[in-house]
C-alpha cells in the first residue's frame, strides 16, 4: 500500500502543511499496523490512499458584554470581550488500484472544533493550530478502518445496585479477559435482574452493555444499547455523546465494507481499559 498526493484547495492557515501532515499519519498508521497483512511501501503498492482537503477554514467572532471589573471598594463598571474561534474541516479519501487507476473505494469526514477566550488570551486562539488537529485526527480515524489497529483506552464501567450487582461484576470481569461475547450476557442478565432499580439505575446497565458491544464491534446493537440508556436517563450526557461516536464508527466502517475495503476496528484487538 502507498500514500499518494492529497491536495489543499486553500493556501490560509498552512494548508499544505496539514495535508502533508495526513500523509504521515497514514504512512505511520500502515507502518506500525501490528500483524498486519497490508506493508506500507514507498512507491509501487498495489493499492494507494490519496486525497483533498474538501473543507479548510476558521474564523473568530467577538462577543462584549457589560460586567463588572476590580472587587469591593475598587469595583467599577467595565466592557468584557470574548473571542470564540471556529475551526471547520474535511477530507475525501480515495483508494486506487494501482495497476488501473481505477477508484476502488472511497469515504469523506468532515469535522468542526471550537474554542474561546477573553481579549487577555485571544493570541491562544491559533486557527492553523485547530485545522490541523482535526485533519489528523481524521486521517487516523480512516486509517483504523484500512488497518488492524490495537488501542488502550480508559472506560468508566457504571456500578450496578441491588440484584444486579453481582452479574455486573461478572460482566465487568469479561470485559477485563477480552470476552465481550460473555460480557453482554452478563449484563443481560443484570439488566433482567435490576428492572425493578430506579430509572437511572437501569440506564447505567445499559450503558455497561453498550460498552461491552462497542469493544466487540456490535455497532449496530451498542447504539440500540446507548439509546435505552439516554431513554431511561436523558440528563446525562455520556449516554448521547457515545451513541453518536458509535454512530460515526458504524457508518465508516459500513462505507468501507460496502466497497470490499476496511474491516469492522473493534475486531482486531482493541484492548479497552477498564475503570471499575
Amino acid at each position: 500500500m502507498t500514500v499518494g498526493e492529497f491536495r489543499c484547495p486553500s493556501a490560509e492557515w498552512n494548508c499544505a502543511g496539514s495535508a502533508e501532515r495526513v500523509r504521515q499519519v497514514l504512512r505511520e498508521r500502515i507502518v506500525a499496523a501490528p500483524g498486519s497483512p497490508v506493508r506500507y511501501l514507498e512507491q509501487g503498492g498495489g493499492v494507494v490512499i490519496t486525497g483533498a482537503v474538501t473543507e479548510y477554514s476558521y474564523r473568530e467572532t467577538a462577543s462584549s458584554h457589560a460586567a463588572t471589573c476590580g472587587s469591593g471598594r475598587n469595583a467599577y463598571p467595565c466592557t468584557r470581550t470574548t473571542h470564540r474561534g471556529q475551526a471547520s474541516a474535511g477530507i475525501a479519501f480515495n483508494l486506487l488500484d494501482a495497476r488501473t487507476t481505477e477508484i476502488v473505494g472511497t469515504t469523506s469526514l468532515s469535522r468542526q472544533t471550537s474554542d474561546s477566550a477573553d481579549a487577555a488570551q485571544r493570541s491562544r486562539l491559533d486557527g492553523s493550530r485547530m485545522l490541523q488537529a482535526l485533519l489528523e485526527g481524521m486521517a487516523d480515524e480512516f486509517a483504523r478502518l484500512i488497518v488492524p489497529w490495537y488501542d488502550e483506552v480508559s472506560v468508566v464501567f457504571r456500578d450496578c445496585d441491588g440484584p444486579a450487582e453481582a452479574s455486573c461484576a461478572a460482566g465487568v470481569a469479561a470485559v477485563e479477559a477480552g470476552n465481550y461475547d460473555l460480557a453482554v450476557q452478563h449484563f443481560d442478565a443484570a439488566a433482567a435482574a435490576g428492572r425493578a432499580l430506579a430509572a437511572d439505575e437501569q440506564a447505567e446497565i445499559h450503558w455497561n452493555r453498550g460498552l461491552a458491544l462497542e469493544y466487540g464491534g456490535q455497532f449496530a446493537e451498542a447504539i440500540a444499547a446507548f439509546g435505552e440508556a439516554r431513554r431511561l436517563d436523558p440528563g446525562e450526557a455520556d449516554y448521547a455523546r457515545e451513541m453518536e461516536n458509535v454512530q460515526r464508527m458504524k457508518t465508516n466502517a459500513d462505507q468501507l465494507l460496502e466497497q470490499g475495503v476496511g474491516q469492522t476496528p473493534a475486531a482486531e484487538g482493541a484492548e479497552p481499559g477498564v475503570s471499575p
